[in-house]
């Protein structure tokens, strides 16, 4: 059987409890073998993120910590310039070319892809792992994509560094190794 791996970019600025939540979907429900968070540097649709790329990759590392099936990618943390998914995603198939590769991203991101860098080229390397809201399939760019139905995860990263500045607790929102690196370090603080 071939090895299935996949790639879970994003800024994770910071990483949150509905990342893991899609990732612990995603694992269960392809049984993938593997998981890779790649946290980009510079995306082309949201800039440069807030924490640096050190702090967000030891809060991946913290967050992912209890699951042996997950690692930390810095692939396009160490690679200059903006991070495009069709160069990860050749990075992946040079480094696992036996493994079937896939890439988690949300409903949004997946009817975006079109516009996206060599999006034909990316979708020839890897199976997007649509992440709905509702579970249900509305319709396909690609059509070996696969869907991930989840419960709506009511958290993102930038309501949490919204309740940083304003001192409100995290409870629920991040892991709480992450919630202490985020303490001890004063991240997101104005």
């Amino acid at each position: 059987m071939k090895e299935k791996i996949a790639i879970y970019g994003g800024s994770f600025d910071p990483i949150h409890l509905g990342h893991i939540a899609v990732a612990k979907a995603a694992l269960e429900k392809e049984s993938l073998h593997h998981i890779y968070f790649v946290p980009a540097k510079d995306q082309p649709f949201k800039g440069v993120p807030t924490a640096s790329a050190e702090d967000r990759m030891a809060m991946i590392r913290l967050a992912i910590q209890d699951c042996t099936a997950f690692s930390l990618c810095d692939f396009e943390i160490q690679k200059p310039g903006v991070s495009y998914s069709v160069e990860t995603a050749s990075y992946f198939k040079e480094r696992f070319p036996k493994a079937k590769l896939y890439f988690i991203m949300g409903e949004d991101s997946y009817f975006t892809l079109p516009k996206w860098h060599q999006a034909e080229k990316l979708l020839s390397m890897i199976t997007p792992l649509v992440v709905t809201r509702n579970g249900e399939k509305r319709r396909t760019i690609e059509d070996d994509a696969r869907y991930i139905p989840m419960p709506p995860v009511d958290i993102s990263s930038t309501e949490i560094r919204r309740c940083i500045e304003e001192s409100l607790p995290l409870t629920g929102l991040v892991p709480e190794g992450v919630a202490d690196f985020i303490r001890t370090k004063g991240l997101y603080k104005a």
